[in-house]
């Protein structure tokens, strides 16, 4: 694979994923549908800690090929990010970026940390854990703020000042 576009955009309740994937002799266009906003809640139901041996077999496998050169690491590290790329929508962009890191450094003949930085990887699913835990407490926020029947601009103005000598009505306390 030489080169790849990713696009995503959401569009009557819908995501939507486009991806053209163009070879020397060949162009591919996939594109994936799905409910918004199913995916993210699906995202934040998904076991972090199942998928980090994942993320450390895909990044010994660069290792590997970095020291060795062999593709039989180049190929089993693919595997392993089409796995996870079929494990949720939200992998699909890395699937496709580090196949595409994997290509360029097999027709470079460069296997050098620049191209495959597979740190990266390795921080990647704690990360992923961390977003997970700010959505949730995004969506706990907003939950509790729709219980509350006051206008939104009112809910927002009275979190601000949560703990602050002047109320929202300018009133010193």
């Amino acid at each position: 694979m030489l080169s790849y576009d990713f696009k995503t955009y959401i569009a009557d309740g819908n995501e939507f994923y486009g991806m053209a994937i163009k070879n020397l002799d060949s162009q591919e266009y996939q594109e994936k549908q799905v409910p918004f906003p199913g995916s993210l809640l699906s995202f934040l139901d998904l076991d972090m800690e199942a998928l980090t041996p994942a993320f450390k077999k895909i990044s010994d496998n660069l290792w590997s090929l970095t020291l060795t050169h062999d593709e039989k690491f180049a190929r089993e590290a693919i595997a392993e990010l089409d796995k996870l790329g079929a494990s949720h929508i939200y992998f699909t962009h890395l699937r496709l970026d580090w196949t595409w890191r994997v290509a360029q450094a097999q027709a470079l003949g460069n296997y050098s940390e620049n191209l495959l930085q597979r740190n990266s990887l390795l921080r990647m699913a704690e990360e992923l854990k961390r977003m997970q835990e700010q959505i949730r407490e995004l969506f706990s926020n907003v939950l509790d703020m729709d219980r509350e029947q006051k206008p939104a601009m009112r809910k927002m103005a009275e979190d601000i000042f949560r703990g602050s000598k002047v109320q929202p009505n300018g009133q010193q306390s």
